[in-house]
């Protein structure tokens, strides 16, 4: 199920446990959960966090993390 709402880059890195600067070099590559630019923020959708989520998932064969059916 999708959430609606943002994160921040620092809930971002903490979810995937990364660091900012990973964050920083997904959004340069293009890479990564989706992201919009609110002023000089940086927010990333819950929706395109868990997205991300999933498609990491399948990439591992794993299948769908916890919490969604």
């Amino acid at each position: 199920m999708s959430s609606s709402g943002y994160l921040t880059t620092a809930e971002v890195s903490e979810r995937f446990r990364i660091t900012a600067k990973t964050a920083l070099r997904w959004r340069q590559q293009g890479t990564g959960p989706g992201h919009v630019r609110a002023g000089k923020k940086i927010l990333y959708p819950i929706s395109e966090v868990e997205r991300y989520e999933r498609e990491l998932a399948a990439a591992a064969g794993l299948g769908a993390p916890r919490g969604d059916a």
